[in-house]
């Protein structure tokens, strides 16, 4: 089984991009809850009872009942004859929007000052409790404008949806006075209701009995001049005058129109006969030729060609129609047709003449015929205008009659609809439909106020810790160092304690238990590390915390021994004069070191030391007395590092804390790359951005922060990847009840961090 496949913690990934820095921590509300779960679950419990205590507590000192009176809102009486006033029934939208507004303003009124007024003056009010708490002073008065200030309050008034109602409810500390305020309440406000109608009748009274007065006159006048203006203009005959003046128009309109008729043909035939005599044509007509053959010259004419052509006739029996005699004869046939032809030319020209004249003569007639009647036509119009004006005229007035006779009459009808009205008993709009209830204790409410208390005071804790989680600057998970603007998660190593295998000593975790959840953690660094200083081509790395007890000297070791188990000739430096570490963990002797080897004392080869079960070379500190921390800033000690880069693949140094000595800023003068190791739920954020900005200016390259000690909450995702680690190392069927004892453990160690 290929060991070094399985990532714990592989959503994580060690090259993960820097992140902006911000001031407040990012909060996993789930780890945090179950964090927490117990303290969340003894302040629930306590804020019930505090609650309970809460509650009689308000129930003994601060008591409030509520008492309710319900009113019942309508459309008023429309029609004063209706049998039965329905509410709601057949009411129009619009209507019914009227209602809605009229409501609204009621429950408006309800809590005017007028009304307050008027009920404080009551005498059942002013011996309540109630009232009587507003008395204060020497001489006992009773504060009247709090106690107006406080019956607003308390008083509440609504309209109940999907209703014509409206609910009126009063609280008070003693049980007694809610319904006693309320009774006189609605008195008073019926009261004044009552009385503002009873004025609002009175003044429409008075309207309609001013209109009703106002026709009379006008009626009363109208029928004075209608009697003056039937006298005056012969009202009897009036009419029949204006029939006989509109038939004689019609009689003259109709002769007019026959003879215009003849007029236009008249006027035609007369034209015509004036453009044939200027053209210097002839009447053709048969019934003209006709008359003109019957004249004498043109019949003695045609009796001499009868005999002329009789004798021809006979001279052609005789002597043939070549005779001389015979062409004689037709020569005085033609002479006398020619002279017949001409007889009758002159005849038709005379004719024509005459014609023309009589023509004319005919449409000057017609003319004058016409002009009389409509002289007469004109007459008449004007004579019938005349009637019909005053025809119209008196027809206006029996109008102006009738129509004030209508408003006499409908003020008449209104006056007795208000009269009506009025004495109706379901006339009033609004009315109680339910007296005052009897008191109920409204404040506290338990069902209110425990859930109330055990929310807000949840809340307030749990609040409490979001908030603290937030603020505090803490490093404690992967999500904490993303915060840390321009710095590389580069892995993540648990808590000795989280490993679920029982192994509680980090140290020698690689060498002693390589299959084991440290050594694979330490792997998934390692492969980090090497792949960031290769691709940059580096040899040598500082490891840096902090602070003390960050862990620094058991990570370079165990990341040494990984080295070298990938086949890396690898070479630890115990770079820390104050406290070093690295001869305790690997033992060996502290002295010779590098100390005795700057100070020329002693060789490499006497220095260094070949640790055969981790197969790594390690170099000493030396002997701490003779050593400054100066050494690590002169050419020697450069020159060091580089002989050290020559000899082997990598060189890992063990620095002391970088915010409590001076020794790391020296040393990353000389060496290729830092690692900035940090301890969870110790090391702040803060610490680890000055350390930053402590190495910008040096040689060394930050190549990111190793996350050291890391603890896993209750139930959260790294625990469940260690056990899963180990149930994949060791199959789901094995040691199943020891990692569940383990996991048991840790979560009861977790809590109590």
């Amino acid at each position: 089984m290929n060991m070094t496949s399985f990532t714990p913690h592989s959503s994580l990934p060690p090259t993960a991009g820097p992140a902006t820095g911000t001031r407040f921590s990012p909060v996993d509300p789930l780890r945090l809850l179950r964090r927490h779960a117990r303290l969340i679950g003894v302040v629930i419990v306590g804020s019930a009872v505090f609650g309970v205590v809460l509650w009689l507590l308000l129930r003994f000192y601060m008591p409030s009942y509520t008492s309710e009176v319900q009113l019942s809102v309508t459309g008023g009486v429309t029609d004063p004859y209706q049998t039965m006033q329905q509410e709601g029934g057949g009411l129009t939208q619009s209507h019914m929007e009227l209602i809605e507004a009229f409501i609204q303003n009621q429950t408006i009124r309800l809590g005017s000052d007028d009304i307050v007024n008027e009920v404080l003056k009551r005498t059942a009010v002013r011996e309540s409790a109630w009232f009587k708490s507003f008395a204060g002073g020497e001489d006992g008065r009773v504060n009247t404008r709090k106690a107006r200030e406080d019956f607003k309050d308390r008083l509440s008034a609504s309209p109940i949806r999907g209703s014509t109602y409206i609910s009126v409810t009063f609280s008070a500390f003693d049980e007694q006075d809610p319904p006693i305020v309320l009774d006189q309440l609605i008195d008073v406000y019926l009261n004044k209701l009552a009385l503002e109608t009873d004025r609002e009748s009175d003044s429409v009274r008075l309207t309609f009995v001013q209109e009703r007065d106002r026709a009379e006159r006008e009626l009363k006048q109208i029928q004075d001049e209608m009697k003056l203006f039937a006298v005056q203009n012969d009202l009897p005959n009036l009419e029949s005058r204006g029939h006989e003046a509109t038939i004689a128009y019609q009689t003259l309109a109709e002769q007019i129109a026959a003879l215009e008729v003849q007029l236009e043909a008249a006027r035609d035939l007369y034209q015509s006969f004036l453009a044939m005599q200027q053209a210097g044509q002839t009447i053709q007509s048969s019934e003209v030729m006709a008359e003109i053959q019957k004249e004498l010259p043109v019949a003695q004419r045609d009796e001499d060609i009868r005999r002329l052509k009789e004798t021809r006739a006979v001279y052609i029996a005789r002597f043939g129609e070549n005779h001389r005699t015979v062409t004689e004869i037709d020569q005085r046939i033609l002479a006398s047709e020619d002279q017949k032809q001409k007889e009758i030319e002159r005849l038709l020209r005379e004719r024509q003449v005459v014609m023309l004249d009589q023509a004319k003569a005919a449409v000057d007639a017609i003319e004058s015929q016409l002009a009389g009647l409509r002289q007469k036509l004109e007459e008449t119009t004007t004579r019938m205008r005349d009637l019909n004006l005053l025809i119209e005229e008196y027809h206006r007035k029996e109008e102006l009659a009738e129509a004030a006779a209508e408003r006499r009459a409908k003020a008449e009808d209104l006056l007795n609809s208000v009269r009506i009205q009025t004495t109706r008993p379901d006339s009033t709009r609004v009315r109680m439909v339910l007296n005052p209830t009897e008191p109920e204790l409204t404040f506290p409410r338990p069902e209110i106020v425990i859930p109330l208390s055990v929310v807000l005071l949840t809340g307030l804790v749990v609040g409490g810790l979001f908030l603290r989680e937030m603020l505090d600057q803490r490093v404690r998970s992967p999500e904490d160092v993303r915060q840390l603007q321009g710095c590389e998660l580069l892995g993540v190593l648990p808590d000795a304690a989280e490993d679920p295998s029982g192994q509680i000593r980090v140290e020698g975790a690689v060498e002693h238990n390589p299959t084991g959840l440290m050594a694979e953690c330490f792997r998934q660094v390692r492969a980090a590390l090497l792949a960031q200083m290769e691709r940059r081509n580096l040899h040598s790395v500082m490891f840096v915390g902090a602070q003390a007890q960050a862990g620094t000297s058991v990570v370079v070791n165990n990341l040494a021994a990984s080295l070298a188990t990938n086949g890396k000739k690898v070479l630890v430096i115990d770079a820390n004069l104050r406290r070093p570490a690295q001869h305790r963990l690997n033992n060996t002797n502290s002295a010779p070191g590098f100390v005795e080897v700057l100070a020329g004392t002693a060789g490499l080869e006497q220095a260094v030391v070949h640790v055969p079960s981790i197969d790594v070379d390690l170099l000493p500190v030396g002997q701490m007395d003779h050593g400054t921390p100066d050494l690590l800033e002169g050419a020697a000690f450069a020159d060091l590092i580089r002989q050290l880069e020559g000899r082997y693949d990598l060189v890992l140094l063990d620095a002391p804390p970088a915010l409590l000595t001076s020794e790391a800023s020296m040393l990353a003068k000389h060496v290729d790359a830092v690692v900035i190791v940090v301890r969870a739920m110790a090391d702040m954020r803060g610490m680890i951005h000055r350390m930053l900005r402590q190495f910008t200016d040096r040689k060394a390259v930050v190549l990111g922060v190793i996350l050291n000690r890391v603890w896993s909450s209750a139930g959260g995702y790294f625990r469940r990847s260690y056990e899963e680690f180990y149930r994949y190392r060791q199959g789901d069927g094995r040691a199943q009840a020891q990692l569940a004892a383990r996991a048991s453990a840790m979560e009861q160690a977790a809590s109590r961090r």
